[in-house]
């Protein structure tokens, strides 16, 4: 059967949500984390450079970076977690050949 029509509405809470998303991520990309989280009224988007599906499992200093977002959110979910580092990840540089 058919879902019911409730299976398209956008969840709502505000209990404390951490989402991240990778700039090339093709299963869930970071326009729907965003979507998800304007619902979320308790939630922090972090968008990662030059990564795909996994955020906390790329390269290049993007894990220590998202490591280092989880786990400020686990200590301590009420508060926004520093996602400063972000800025410090290295952009994928794209060649001709």
């Amino acid at each position: 059967p058919a879902p019911a029509a409730r299976e398209n509405e956008a969840v709502t809470s505000d209990v404390p949500t951490l989402v991240l998303a990778g700039e090339y991520d093709p299963v869930t990309p970071p326009a729907w984390g965003k979507l998800a989280a304007e619902t979320l009224g308790h939630s922090y988007m972090f968008q990662f450079p030059g990564v795909g599906h996994g955020v906390m499992f790329a390269g290049n200093g993007r894990h220590a970076c998202a490591i280092a977002i989880i786990t400020s959110f686990l200590d301590d979910p009420s508060r926004a977690p520093d996602g400063s580092c972000i800025a410090g990840v290295p952009q994928l540089e794209f060649q001709t050949q």
